[in-house]
């Protein structure tokens, strides 16, 4: 008997599970059917008391028993922390730093790392603004906007916008659908550190991309702890100890409560937004995201968030400043949402028989009393909206005609458009101000006048000095080579067309200079790998972004220039007036960024075709590209539309200087081509010239582009090869 119960109830068993397989293969088929493939509706299913982290039903009754309290701005207690917060903080004059504030040669000493200090260079102090960017003012509403999951599908996008200053943290993103949520306005935005080395590489590689992703924060200000955890260290060191006298602990404070506490005193009334650090929602319970944009978990070591967070709801609770944590739907039967309500209830009083049109701080007006709800409150329209037929501003007028909507007694606004004010009417003060500019004005006229006048004036280039140098002068076997030189050069010269094509022939088999010269994505595959000519035993795996630096074909098509210039740099080029000489040839190749402007042109000239840079010179003049690289781009612009000839992976230290540079030209869009020797040429062409007698370490640029020309060009003209601190002929120096 128990054994076939057992099997009856197992028989059973199978039924019901079949059962509910074919039901719920009914339901997903009929739901589907019935799918209507708009945006999807976020479902409110209420998340069990058990399923929540632990202490979190604690902390969220908490909240919205606190919450569920009207709030209401209590002036005596905000004006009281605000005094409290400016007295210790000081935030007006020292949250950023400034010219003003932190002079050359000052030590500034890391928050984050006390024993830590760094001295103020005069490059560093040229990065700090003149003055402070927040004016002695104060904002008359501020929207601070975390980046808590409690936004997502908020609709308080357009409630942010209406603010009068819009902080926002660590670069969010407003676009693709999160404009509705969180609004686009932004006046100041921080950068956190981190996001720089992870998502944009340290800003060492290329930096259009980190560019490109602040268009979206418009003409804002982008606040950055640049010193090692701060923004202006001193700042924050106060403004850890004024958060730990109201009893937070942490290693550190968040970017949110810094920004919040810069509010508090920049701004009569302060809105945070995005400010919930549970994965609860906290009416309905759902599960949120850690941020509206994605689900990466916050440090815990190092901020207190849920401290941080009582805190800010004791200063909401108290009247100091306005939480957020509803979704931002409009109440029905009113222009705007309760928000812009809060803020503009100060600037109007009413009465509660009758209605009199008010004017606001931004051109708002008060429509009407709405008495068909529970709470009675008064509501605003604005006139910038559609609902609005009249536009004006606060004047002196006479009083308003008295007239009657929906049965109450109102006042009729007359279209105000004030007419443009006559020179009288300026304000006071004005008059004296804006002569003062006048004068101002016509005195930097005056001065560039004479400045003009100056410049226009004719500075011939200084005449060299013939000074016969004597022989004991002379280098140690100068004077023997001279001698050579000057039998050599006095013979008449003349293109020895045979002699010509046989070595050019031997060059070109040996080192393929067409073919090989310039590392291109034919010759040079991702994956392959590069070995150092200057380091035979080192070598480089080409990478993706690597390889895209590398031109798609041969920068030098297959053919052969009728003349060629090859300009050195030496000293016997000065007043030589080969300008025009050099600029006359079809191709001209220049070495390591020589100056052509400044009045070397005449004897220089100015066309380039092709010109090197050796590392050196991006390391010594131009920081290794590793800071400002605007300077080096400008340098880049005598040389127009030339190409740029790096030695890329020569030695293992030139491999990321040169890649700074491609990134550079790529990202100011600049109309110099950088491209790479290859490591394979130059090798050769090391042995080529050992197997002429040469014996040297390392050839030099010039003989290195003098070689390129001579497999490119029929004709190859060589100027400012001289090697020597004495002028052949007349051994002048």
């Amino acid at each position: 008997m128990r054994g076939q119960f057992l099997k009856n109830l197992f028989s059973l068993g199978i039924v019901v599970v079949c059962l509910g397989g074919l039901l719920t293969t009914l339901s997903w088929y009929l739901s589907d059917n019935n799918k209507n493939h708009t945006a999807p509706v976020r479902q409110e299913v209420p998340q069990q008391a058990d399923d929540l982290s632990s202490g979190y039903r604690e902390i969220i009754d908490k909240v919205n028993r606190l919450y569920a309290q009207t709030w209401e701005k209590k002036e005596d207690k905000s004006k009281k922390f605000r005094s409290e917060l400016s007295s210790k903080c000081q935030g007006f004059e020292k949250a950023v730093i400034t010219q003003a504030n932190t002079v050359v040669g000052s030590k500034i000493v890391y928050d984050g790392e006390r024993k830590r200090s760094v001295k103020v260079s005069t490059e560093m102090f040229n990065t700090f603004a003149k003055e402070h960017p927040f004016p002695n003012k104060t904002y008359k509403t501020c929207a601070v906007v975390g980046n808590g999951g409690i936004l997502s599908d908020s609709g308080c996008g357009k409630m942010i916008d209406s603010a009068q200053f819009v902080i926002r943290c660590n670069l969010p993103p407003l676009n693709n659908g999160y404009q509705d949520h969180v609004g686009v306005k932004t006046d100041l935005v921080t950068a956190n550190p981190s996001i720089l080395f992870e998502k944009y590489g340290a800003l060492m590689g290329r930096r259009r991309p980190f560019i490109e992703s602040l268009r979206s924060y418009g003409n804002s200000l982008l606040l950055i702890p640049a010193f090692s955890y701060g923004h202006n260290t001193p700042y924050l060191q106060k403004l850890a100890v004024f958060w730990r006298s109201k009893g937070l602990r942490a290693v550190r404070l968040s970017t949110g409560l810094m920004v919040a506490s810069l509010a508090l005193e920049l701004c009569s009334n302060v809105h945070l937004f995005g400010f919930w650090p549970f994965g609860n929602h906290p009416h309905g319970l759902r599960t949120l995201k850690n941020h509206y944009y994605d689900d990466i978990q916050t440090k815990k070591k190092f901020h207190a968030m849920p401290v941080e967070f009582e805190l800010l709801l004791q200063l909401h609770t108290e009247g100091v400043l306005r939480l957020h944590l509803d979704d931002c739907v409009p109440v029905p039967g009113t222009v705007l949402a309760p928000f812009l309500f809060t803020l503009y209830t100060s600037d109007f009083t009413y009465s509660p028989s009758t209605c009199h049109p008010q004017n606001l701080c931004d051109d708002s007006v008060i429509l009407s009393l709405i008495t068909d709800r529970v709470d009675k409150e008064w509501w605003t329209g604005v006139c910038r909206t559609k609902e609005m037929l009249k536009y004006f501003r606060r004047q002196k007028h006479a009083p308003p005609v008295l007239m009657s909507i929906q049965g109450r007694i109102t006042q009729l606004l007359e279209d105000r458009r004030s007419p443009p004010q006559q020179s009288a009417e300026l304000c006071s003060g004005c008059r004296e101000i804006t002569d003062k500019v006048n004068r101002s004005y016509a005195q930097t006229l005056e001065k560039k006048e004479d400045k003009s006048k100056i410049l226009s004036k004719n500075h011939t280039a200084p005449v060299r000095q013939e000074v016969p140098q004597q022989v004991a002068d002379l280098c140690s076997g100068c004077r023997e080579i001279i001698d050579k030189v000057n039998r050599l050069y006095a013979q008449t010269w003349e293109k020895k067309e045979d002699k010509y094509k046989k070595f050019r022939s031997e060059l070109s088999s040996k080192c393929q200079g067409f073919e090989k010269a310039i590392i291109t994505q034919a010759n040079t595959v991702v994956g392959s790998k590069i070995v150092y000519d200057g380091e035979r035993k080192s070598l480089v795996q080409v990478t993706p972004e690597m390889f895209n630096t590398f031109p798609k074909e041969h920068p030098f098509p297959n053919k052969t220039w009728e003349t060629c210039a090859v300009v050195g740099n030496g000293g016997i080029l000065s007043d030589s007036g080969c300008g025009k000489m050099i600029d006359s040839a079809q191709f001209v190749i220049r070495c390591n960024l020589p100056p052509l402007n400044n009045g070397y042109q005449d004897h220089v000239g100015v066309k380039t075709d092709l010109v090197t840079a050796n590392p050196s010179i991006l390391f010594e003049k131009y920081g290794a590209l590793m800071g400002r690289r605007r300077p080096f781009i400008e340098s880049l612009r005598s040389y127009g539309n030339s190409l740029l000839l790096l030695p890329t992976f020569s030695y293992r230290r030139n491999t990321p200087v040169s890649l700074r540079a491609f990134y550079s030209i790529e990202d100011f869009g600049s109309p110099t081509r950088a491209i790479s020797f290859n490591p394979q040429y130059l090798q050769k062409l090391d042995v080529f010239w050992r197997s002429k007698g040469l014996r040297a370490v390392r050839l030099s640029t010039g003989l290195m582009v003098a070689s390129l020309a001579l497999e490119l060009c029929s004709n190859v003209h060589l100027f400012g090869f001289w090697p020597f601190a004495t002028i052949r002929m007349d051994s002048v120096p």
